[in-house]
């Protein structure tokens, strides 16, 4: 069974109210997304699963918001599918394929996924 994209289901709707307004503060601020994002951080190893996707020798420890403060980076609770791409999924954990759509993330992986770049196009010099 596929799910289709329903913008009219909550929390899709509330959602597309945020984007509209310039105020997804307002999701991630939630009790809805704070309890998600919680439990996502709880119920896995607290290191970055984009560095480990790229590089499985590489493993970037992190730190839960609420661990005593040290030297490893906070863990971010990244969306895999976009918020504002795909509305539907910002409290899902798992896509309509059974893929994972919400991440540990250490903040550079996060700020890099949020911030790609295309490579400038260069003419070859020969």
């Amino acid at each position: 069974m596929s799910l289709e994209y329903d913008p009219d289901t909550w929390p899709a709707a509330w959602i597309l109210q945020l984007i509209a307004k310039g105020d997804l503060h307002a999701f991630y601020n939630s009790p809805a997304w704070r309890r998600l994002r919680r439990h996502i951080l709880n119920s896995r190893p607290c290191r970055c699963q984009i560095c480990e996707s790229k590089s499985p020798a590489v493993v970037i420890p992190l730190r839960r918001p609420w661990d005593k403060p040290s030297k490893k980076p906070v863990a971010v609770v990244h969306h895999i599918h976009e918020l504002r791409r795909r509305p539907d999924l910002a409290l899902s954990e798992y896509d309509e394929q059974g893929r994972l759509n919400l991440v540990l993330a250490c903040p550079s992986c996060h700020w890099n996924e949020h911030h790609k770049r295309a490579a400038p196009v260069t003419p070859e010099r020969w």
